[in-house]
């Protein structure tokens, strides 16, 4: 399965940029976050827990 996750990198940056590059890889889900926050991260976590051998992730940009 190939998975996506976006999130934004400041208070007031939102995700329409990623999500429109990640539709482009055909991602079956995205994990998307609500806040920059670099210590709590749960849908990263959540995207973590879904996967198994062969899945593939595509992250949009790292900074």
């Amino acid at each position: 399965m190939i998975f996506g996750y976006a999130r934004p990198f400041s208070q007031d940056q939102d995700v329409t940029k990623q999500l429109a590059a990640l539709k482009e890889f055909n991602c079956e889900k995205i994990y998307i976050e609500q806040t920059n926050s670099v210590k709590n991260r749960p849908e990263f976590e959540s995207l973590c827990e879904v996967l198994n051998v062969g899945d593939t992730v595509i992250i949009y940009k790292l900074y």
